[in-house]
């Protein structure tokens, strides 16, 4: 159960990184979004690298690593590596990435946005 929430977590968190970079070229408006989603540090300051990029980028790596240590993902890296991927895996891999990606984007589109803003079409994962 761990495993899933951190998955879900994963991917929300990948969302908020990535509503990050596009709010800062200007592709996304701020106020789209959540005002707490958001703070800057001076970039001279010691505390610069404790910006809300920093930190979403940061929560991301740390979950990653703990579900790879929680599941032991790595030992099936070991595995692939010694006797090639199977079909098994290679479709395993192909519905995690479908999956966190559905996350992510109901992270980018759906929950980090304010109600005015909501694109309910992302609801359903795969857009024709």
């Amino acid at each position: 159960m761990i495993e899933i929430i951190l998955f879900v977590l994963l991917g929300l968190l990948s969302a908020w990184e990535e509503l990050q970079q596009l709010v800062q070229r200007g592709s996304w408006q701020r106020d789209m979004f959540y005002s707490f989603l958001f703070w800057e540090t001076a970039w001279n300051s010691r505390w610069k690298l404790f910006d809300s990029h920093h930190v979403a980028f940061g929560a991301f790596v740390l979950c990653l690593m703990s579900v790879l240590v929680l599941t032991d993902l790595h030992k099936y890296f070991e595995f692939l590596f010694a006797l090639g991927i199977t079909f098994q895996y290679l479709l395993q891999i192909v519905t995690l990435w479908f999956v966190f990606f559905y996350i992510r984007n109901l992270g980018l589109h759906i929950i980090f946005r304010k109600n005015v803003f909501r694109q309910w079409k992302y609801l359903i994962p795969i857009q024709l």
